[in-house]
């Protein structure tokens, strides 16, 4: 049944027309009745904001318009109240024009009696309304009533602003609010930094019903902006949120809140802030290459954030003199021992190839890397650890140059070693490695005690001795000292037993620590050169039982025996055994004279004397066997003795 047609007001008297007409302006809060006939688009209804209005919907294909002024920009909403209907179908649509589009749009339901859309920022000015059936066939002619709700207000956007064209002006540090009206809405924001800083966005919103992303918000440069800065997507349940911060140069930026998706939204209230702080100190974006990396200067700090996955910080700086750089660097507190951040230094004249790497995790903290550099152009990059591992917490740092007691360190190897003053990238490469930690001080000695320039000069055992003592312990050798090392060279020890010998003394250690380096050691590979000690026994026994020197490979295979089993037995074995019953013994042919007085040389250490030299030659021809003639030998308080001068 058609419900009641209130708009003939044809029916009354002129005079009460007049007189309800007049009420009408003076007091809104009064119900107030449509008049019939302002149904196209050319001649709108006038109608008065905050104000209750009565009308209906004649029949199908007819439409009530509205318009209404705004004398200052605010914020409107509708409210839209109707009897209840049998069905809950869709009856009534509400439409909100600019000009001929269409700029908002709302639906009704028959069961929906006292709805209120959602708000919506408009400028000053005139604005037009219209009511019509949902469907030809979802249609209802009852009585609504709808108010236009409005609140004056200059930080609300003004609809249309979803281009960057009509975007809203907006000022830093004030908020405004917003609402997306539609799925593919765009409310556009423009502002302008007259100098260098850093911004963040907070964001807020009423808590929604689930945790789905409804909102996304991100920034753009004036010179482009087609493709944003950074995005940041902001969900149901975090009612506030503030953005990292981002470094900026003076010029015009621009804000964009979007839906997130257009089946994941909300028409709900938004309101943000665009923070500023002003900072000559930020890096400014973008930087994010070589070619517009930020100049900096030596000992300023310099602050940024690495805030999308596959950001990077670019910044240049230039070194007078060579030197040590030191790059100090440091960040927020991020409770993960994961790595976020990675820093890079580059060498203008090689921009492929790093001369400097160091990784952050969430917990380090001031943190100092130095590499040896000269004079010349450098640049730092800072970049994520990677696109799925990064923070976009403040960082800081600082470039500087500084004594380098590893130079003098380095410098000292050439000078005590080589004999003369360094070459510049052979100097600087051993710095840098010094510093990197790949080399310690034990690897850069051995480096020059076993280079070919020190090789090439022939050095006598003597020589290369005292070498050792002057540049690994910075003093001169004691005549026992120097013995006992060039023995040790004479009976077969190679330069590497030396140099490990020498980098593993407190001495060195020391050494290392007055010039802030780690010491180090040096590993051996032959057995010769594992045991001074035993290298000298075996050495002694080819001497005394064999008659001659050591073969290198017969010295390394009886000198890893001993190594590996250094018992009394197995000595014994090896001295009795492994020589006297070698086929080069054996083929000696010895008489028992000659056998028995090389037994003395060999596990007495002197020339055999008359009685007992007679008293072991009658035990041989009475029959004793050899190998017992060598246990008595063997077992004597004297070879205890000699095996205890070789620390055995």
């Amino acid at each position: 049944m058609k419900t009641k047609k209130t708009l003939n007001f044809r029916m009354l008297s002129a005079a009460l027309f007049l007189m309800l007409f007049a009420a009408f302006f003076m007091v809104h809060s009064v119900d107030s009745y449509a008049t019939a006939g302002y149904n196209t688009f050319d001649s709108p209804l006038p109608i008065e904001v905050n104000t209750v209005y009565h009308d209906s919907i004649p029949e199908i294909g007819t439409s009530n318009y509205y318009k209404f002024t705004l004398t200052e920009p605010g914020v409107v909403s509708f409210t839209f109240k109707h009897p209840v209907l049998a069905e809950n179908e869709k009856y009534w649509t509400l439409r909100l024009y600019d000009g001929s589009d269409s700029i908002y749009e709302r639906t009704f339901t028959g069961h929906d009696t006292d709805a209120q859309t959602s708000n919506i920022g408009l400028p000053a000015g005139e604005h037009l309304i219209r009511i019509s059936p949902y469907s030809n066939w979802n249609f209802s002619d009852s009585e609504y009533s709808i108010i236009v709700n409005f609140s004056s207000s200059q930080n609300w956007e003004k609809e249309r602003n979803e281009t960057f064209i009509t975007s809203n002006e907006i000022s830093v540090n004030s908020e405004y609010s917003g609402s997306m009206r539609s799925s593919d809405d765009q409310d556009w924001y423009k502002f302008q930094l007259a100098a260098p800083g850093y911004v963040s966005i907070s964001f807020n919103h009423t808590t929604m019903s689930d945790d789905s992303k409804y909102w996304a918000v991100s920034l753009f440069k004036d010179d482009s902006k087609t493709d944003s800065m950074a995005n940041w997507d902001q969900s149901g349940y975090t009612e506030s949120s503030k953005t990292c911060n981002i470094g900026l140069d003076a010029g015009i930026y621009y804000v964009k809140v979007s839906n997130y998706s257009s089946y994941t939204w909300s028409s709900a209230d938004y309101s943000f802030v665009v923070n500023y702080n002003n900072s000559s100190n930020w890096e400014k974006e973008y930087n994010n290459g070589f070619a517009n990396a930020e100049q900096i200067s030596l000992n300023e700090v310099r602050y940024g954030s690495i805030f999308r996955g596959n950001d990077a910080d670019f910044y240049a700086f230039n070194l007078e003199q060579s030197g040590m750089i030191m790059v100090t660097f440091d960040h927020e507190v991020v409770n993960s021992s994961s790595t976020f951040w990675e820093v890079y230094l580059y060498s203008d004249d090689d921009k492929n190839n790093n001369i400097g790497s160091w990784s952050f995790s969430g917990l380090d903290s001031g943190s100092d890397m130095k590499v040896s550099a000269s004079a010349g152009k450098y640049y730092i990059k800072i970049v994520p650890y990677a696109s799925y591992s990064f923070r976009d917490k403040d960082y800081h740092f600082s470039v500087s140059l500084v004594d380098d007691p590893v130079e003098a360190f380095v410098k000292r190897m050439y000078s005590e070693v080589l004999g003369r003053d360094p070459d510049e990238q052979g100097l600087r490469n051993y710095i840098t490695a010094l510093y990197n930690g790949s080399k310690k001080g034990a690897d850069v000695a051995a480096d020059f005690y076993l280079s070919r320039e020190v090789l090439d000069k022939h050095p006598s055992n003597d020589a290369y001795v005292q070498l050792a003592y002057k540049g690994l312990m910075g003093r001169d050798s004691s005549a026992d000292e120097r013995v006992y090392w060039i023995e040790a060279l004479d009976s077969g020890v190679t330069y590497h037993a030396i140099v490990a010998g020498f980098v593993g003394s407190p001495e060195f250690k020391k050494l290392c620590e007055d010039y802030g380096i780690a010491p180090g050691t040096h590993a051996v590979t032959e057995n010769r050169d594992k045991n001074i000690g035993i290298t000298k026994f075996v050495a002694r026994l080819y001497t005394k039982a064999l008659g001659r020197g050591f073969d290198v490979d017969g010295l390394n295979d009886w000198t890893g025996r001993l190594v590996r089993n250094s018992s009394k037995s197995n000595i014994l074995n090896v001295s009795t055994n492994g020589f006297f019953h070698s086929q080069e013994f054996l083929n000696k042919n010895l008489d028992n004279t000659e056998f028995v007085s090389v037994a003395y040389r060999t596990f007495l250490g002197r020339e055999p004397e008359p009685e007992g030299h007679a008293y072991w030659i009658n035990q041989l021809q009475s029959g004793k066997s050899r190998d017992e003639v060598l246990a008595g030998f063997a077992n004597s308080p004297e070879f205890a003795n000699i095996m205890a001068q070789y620390g055995l």
